[in-house]
């Protein structure tokens, strides 16, 4: 499953899930926060759900505290 907000990113997304196995996430640092771009998905574990366009204080989630980290 991809979802994309943007042209051509759902092809490297799925290229990254494919080699790792594992789900892939775009996000970006807006202000304060995350705001998800894209995602694949490629496991069947149950996680959260990730809405395209959805806003997330940054050190609430681990795409948030990696970006912060820099």
């Amino acid at each position: 499953m991809v979802g994309c907000w943007l042209p051509r990113r759902e092809d490297h997304l799925d290229h990254l899930a494919d080699v790792t196995g594992h789900d892939a996430n775009l996000g970006i640092l807006f202000q304060e926060d995350v705001l998800h771009i894209a995602f694949a998905v490629r496991s069947q574990v149950p996680r959260a759900y990730t809405v395209l366009g959805r806003r997330e204080v940054a050190h609430c989630t681990a795409l948030g505290k990696v970006m912060l980290a820099d």
